[in-house]
């Protein structure tokens, strides 16, 4: 992305949206870190990326036009919770730490939220897409896996224990267990997640797309929709529902 030639934009910056409420005056709210990256990836890339306008009941965040076909997008930003931020203000004070965390978490809650909000209009009609952006020093939050396990569960450790003493426990491999968000019945409305990458890290002005399918949805996201893009895609191969699978590119 070293053509872009987009001014670099503090998160601090007074950038604006318009935001449509016909109970109120027309104001403008500044633009979050995240949703100023996707726009920037979306103007070097060349998709147009429309907002959609606010109403009482809460709607997506984007229209993405790839040619005739639009794919509604709900955009997050995940900022420190109260434990990351103490997490962080004992690294600054030259302190060590550490912390344990249910893998996928931070994901699976925002996951639900974007599933209520994407049905508003893409149910039936459109490709949609919740998009992450992780803005937490030290934390994976939108790593290949945190994102596999949020969306297909928890990876478990399958054991076989024989009732007969002379045989050996033995490893039979790994499943999905539990605290997934996506089924053939949770959040089919969700075509894909995707995850703003800034390549290189740390270049604000290098933001980057990934893509990963979500193999139930009801209306697919096609790779061959963002293959001319330049967009990584990645999905799940076949296998049965609970069978731990690792991504392969789509």
């Amino acid at each position: 992305m070293t053509g872009l030639k987009v001014a670099m934009v503090e998160r601090t910056m007074s950038v604006c949206r318009p935001v449509f409420d016909p109970t109120t005056t027309r104001r403008c709210d500044p633009l979050t870190l995240a949703e100023q990256l996707f726009e920037r990836y979306c103007r070097w890339a060349g998709i147009r990326a429309t907002r959609i306008p606010t109403s009482t009941t809460k709607t997506p965040d984007y229209r993405m036009s790839v040619g005739d076909l639009d794919i509604i997008v709900e955009l997050k930003q995940l900022d420190p919770n109260e434990e990351e931020k103490a997490e962080l203000a004992r690294f600054d004070q030259g302190k060590s730490g550490g912390y344990s965390a249910v893998p996928g978490n931070r994901l699976r809650r925002e996951i639900s939220k974007a599933g209520t909000q994407l049905a508003t209009i893409a149910r039936n009609q459109h490709p949609s897409m919740v998009v992450f952006y992780n803005n937490v020093f030290l934390r994976f939050h939108t790593d290949p896996y945190n994102v596999r396990v949020a969306m297909y569960g928890v990876e478990q450790v399958v054991v076989a224990v024989s009732s007969d003493p002379r045989i050996r426990t033995r490893y039979a491999g790994t499943k999905f267990g539990p605290k997934r968000k996506m089924t053939s019945q949770h959040n089919t409305t969700i075509s894909a997640v995707g995850v703003l990458i800034l390549n290189p890290p740390g270049d604000l002005q290098s933001p980057q797309l990934i893509v990963y399918h979500n193999i139930y949805a009801r209306h697919p996201l096609s790779s061959e929709v963002l293959r001319p893009y330049g967009v990584p895609q990645f999905t799940l191969p076949e296998g049965s529902p609970n069978s731990s699978r690792e991504w392969i590119e789509a």
